[in-house]
């Protein structure tokens, strides 16, 4: 149905997925960190940076101009009690019990936008105003991302159950870089998440604390032992 309402008008693109989308669930292949706005007389901010694939939309506003099997956003990192980061984001994972950042590598997680209130000084008035900050926060842990069946995945390139345990006994007797350069060619894995946890270190990190593996020292090297 057309519209004559111009404040009834929708965005665009991504721009409209962003306004729109409000819960998402996919499969953690990245949490990083970064900065930005970087000026000459202002530390540059810090941002925390979480990509997923495997989406699967949970809840939105209105219906998405498409729908993404891929999606990532970012955080603003903050210091202070009373940030949307300290108070929602890292409660969130705290709650969860997710240790950050590489704790949510290889995780499949729910994601949902939190609303927090909060109070600040106007620059201009000096007066008190209040305002609404909208973020991410994890609103659950569904399970591991290798674990989730192929026929519930958003596309084909979810990893097979096997895989987890192929990559587990490529590790072993290899130093990291040997085991993520073994991965990274080996044709079962171009496209999953499971070879991206593996090139971030996450996949070796999360096998040791599983107990699966252990690294030992060999001729100066260390190296991937099963204990």
């Amino acid at each position: 149905m057309p519209t004559y309402d111009r404040s009834a008008a929708k965005e665009s693109g991504f721009d409209q997925i962003r306004a729109s989308m409000l819960a998402f669930e996919g499969d953690v292949v990245e949490a990083v960190d970064g900065t930005w706005g970087h000026q000459p007389d202002e530390p540059a901010k810090e941002f925390f940076e979480i990509k997923c694939m495997n989406v699967k939309i949970l809840e939105v506003k209105e219906d998405l101009t498409f729908v993404p099997t891929e999606w990532g956003f970012r955080i603003n990192m903050s210091d202070f009690k009373g940030s949307f980061w300290i108070d929602e984001f890292l409660r969130s994972a705290d709650e969860a019990k997710i240790l950050l950042p590489n704790g949510l590598i290889g995780k499949r997680i729910e994601f949902r936008k939190k609303d927090m209130p909060y109070k600040y000084k106007d620059k201009e008035t000096k007066e008190e105003k209040e305002g609404v900050k909208t973020d991410w926060i994890i609103a659950r842990v569904i399970g591991d991302s290798s674990s989730v069946p192929a026929e519930a995945a958003s596309t084909p390139a979810a990893a097979p159950l096997d895989l987890t345990a192929t990559a587990l006994e490529m590790a072993v007797g290899k130093t990291e870089t040997q085991f993520r350069s073994a991965i990274g060619i080996h044709p079962s894995f171009l496209g999953t998440p499971l070879l991206a946890l593996a090139k971030t270190g996450g996949f070796t990190q999360s096998m040791i604390q599983e107990g699966k593996l252990k690294l030992v020292d060999e001729k100066g090297q260390k190296v991937y032992r099963k204990p």
